[in-house]
């Protein structure tokens, strides 16, 4: 087996603090959580920018980042993500998700 593989879907933009500390929320990710060898994929979900279908194969895992909107919320791009997910759990893709969603 190659090297793992690994995408992480933001649910939000970064705010102002995490990029000037960490480049993103992308980078904070990868930094805390890959290890050397890896590649990690970045798509921002919120712009409705995900993998394609076809692709999910080629995946060890994904990491939906925080989200301050509701995850049972109706916006476009929320249900295009729980479509995915959907796609990815039939997979049995790994999935490691961060708060989506004000407590």
């Amino acid at each position: 087996m190659g090297n793992k593989r690994f995408g992480v879907l933001l649910a939000a933009p970064a705010t102002n603090y995490v990029k000037k500390t960490h480049g993103g929320y992308f980078n904070l990710f990868v930094k805390m959580m890959g290890e050397e060898g890896e590649t990690w994929d970045m798509f921002r979900a919120y712009d409705r920018h995900l993998p394609a279908l076809d692709d999910l194969h080629k995946y060890d895992g994904f990491l939906i980042t925080g989200s301050k909107s509701d995850a049972h919320g109706d916006a476009l791009w929320v249900l295009q993500l729980c479509e995915l997910l959907r796609n990815i759990h039939a997979k049995r893709i790994k999935v490691v998700g961060i708060c989506f969603g004000d407590q």
